[in-house]
């Protein structure tokens, strides 16, 4: 992916390591080997960095579309059968070996891309599925839902795919937690640069800067005048998605 390799450099992340990609060739029969993950492990696709640890940051599935469509699913994602979620159950277990959140199912009409959370026991055993999804058809744009900012409101299988590659490249945001604790793709923090002396909105997965105002002064909240103390109203919000509870 020649958009990933560019933006990868232009970007400074893991500098001098090289963007790996290893493939299930039909036509010759090699597999894509991960260390830690038995040989018979069914993978369609390995990213990962050639570091020496070999990070894997997203591993794919394939599929025909007639025996399994992520469209379908997400329209009924309750379904209590077993056959519509075995691929993304699959999909879950392999990251859960390959230590990243982020996969994808392609079939020969669509692309799934998926981020899983879960729960991880004292054992390391994962429990609680989660699986963040969006499926889109090949050669055509989906519309984006508005909460999440981008600037164009079509998402296409390269950017999906694109999208999956850049966020698995922070290495703090790329190991499988608990759902409540991904971060949305659209949180941008406020730092001050104390040797520069001025404010930015920092990307939180991708580390971009742009300038920023500084901060308001916090302001005084309601007083209770029985107590004498101080108290805030907070609200707690979560950018809406597709969830499949597993």
């Amino acid at each position: 992916m020649p958009l990933v390799k560019y933006a990868k450099q232009s970007m400074g992340l893991h500098v001098g390591t090289l963007l790996l990609h290893q493939f299930d060739n039909v036509e010759d029969g090699t597999k894509p080997i991960v260390a830690g993950v038995h040989n018979k492990t069914m993978i369609g696709h390995v990213i990962e960095l050639g570091n020496h640890q070999r990070d894997v940051l997203v591993v794919g599935l394939s599929r025909t579309s007639v025996k399994w469509q992520g469209s379908a699913l997400l329209k009924n994602p309750s379904t209590t059968e077993q056959e519509p979620t075995l691929p993304v159950r699959q999909l879950a277990n392999l990251c859960a070996q390959t230590g990243t959140r982020y996969g994808y199912i392609q079939t020969d009409k669509e692309l799934m891309v998926c981020c899983f959370g879960a729960t991880k026991s004292a054992q390391g055993i994962y429990g609680d599925w989660k699986v963040f999804a969006m499926p889109t058809p090949w050669n055509m744009e989906v519309p984006l839902p508005r909460h999440t900012g981008a600037r164009s409101s079509l998402m296409s299988t390269e950017l999906a795919l694109w999208w999956l590659c850049m966020l698995s490249m922070g290495d703090a945001d790329r190991s499988i937690v608990e759902a409540k604790d991904i971060v949305p793709i659209d949180t941008w923090d406020t730092v001050h640069l104390v040797d520069k002396n001025t404010w930015v909105h920092r990307h939180r997965y991708s580390g971009f800067e742009k300038p920023a105002p500084p901060p308001a002064a916090p302001q005084q909240g309601p007083v209770d005048p029985f107590l004498g103390v101080n108290f805030d109203l907070d609200a707690e919000y979560w950018l809406g998605t597709n969830t499949i509870n597993n």
